[in-house]
């Protein structure tokens, strides 16, 4: 049996009030782990307005502690792109948002790496500023080493923005104030939703992927059913059960 799952064009919401060191580093490791290459990756960043300058630095000052090289490196968070036509598609991506108007906040350029890493295809964690609604890099997935980031003013918008895409696998929300917290685990369209945490599961929690993003549950009793073949029996116990629903 095969379970499909559609891709994902993820949001991480982080509003002014939120642990803003906790989520600058929770942003890039969603969207850069695995090379941005998985589909849960928080690659959208919507902020606060408030907040965006002090976090957009927050962001360009730790994403220069990246080190991007050999996957078998503990030390390693980005590696190459896993195929040919993948980084092709992320390269092409990347000058689509030149041609969008976008900000280059950070990176944004292929990479040659020296040695037996020659070979690969690198490109550089890259966040990208300016972005909005109906962007081709905002709502289309890129499945690669790229962040962008557009702003908000209020908690609607937030949510306005986050659903706009046809993509519904997953959400991460960082605010200190709860009950915000858990109106937007409910207005978020999506199958999973972190609430000031990142790509925490576990094997008992059903992942059920909203609109384009999945063709069943994932994980937990509903996941397991989907690989289970049900029966149902209707036994006549006397002789005077109806035949038919009684016609």
């Amino acid at each position: 049996m095969v379970n499909l799952e559609c891709g994902g064009k993820n949001a991480i919401l982080v509003f002014s009030d939120a642990d803003l060191e906790r989520a600058a580093q929770a942003a890039l490791l969603s969207a850069f782990v695995n090379t941005g290459q998985l589909c849960v990756s928080c690659s959208r960043l919507l902020i606060q307005e408030a907040a965006a300058a002090k976090f957009t630095n927050l962001l360009k000052e730790k994403a220069r502690r990246i080190v991007v090289g050999d996957p078998r490196n503990p030390k390693t968070l980005v590696g190459p792109m896993i195929t040919r036509a993948q980084y092709q598609a992320a390269l092409k991506y990347l000058g689509v948002a030149a041609d969008e108007g976008c900000d280059l906040v950070f990176g944004g350029r292929e990479m040659r790496l020296p040695g037996k890493l020659s070979g690969g295809f690198w490109i550089e964690p890259t966040i990208l500023g300016n972005v909005k609604l109906g962007m081709q890099v905002h709502d289309e997935e890129i499945f690669g080493p790229v962040l962008t980031i557009t702003s908000f003013k209020s908690e609607g918008e937030a949510v306005e923005i986050a659903n706009s895409v046809e993509y519904g696998l997953s959400g991460s929300v960082w605010t200190s104030d709860a009950e915000r917290s858990l109106r937007l685990v409910k207005a978020m369209d999506t199958g999973i939703v972190w609430v000031n945490t990142m790509l925490t599961g576990y094997p008992e929690i059903p992942v059920s992927p909203h609109k384009m993003s999945g063709t069943g549950v994932e994980l937990g009793i509903e996941g397991l059913l989907t690989y289970c073949k049900r029966k149902s029996a209707v036994i006549s116990y006397d002789g005077h059960s109806p035949v038919g629903w009684g016609l």
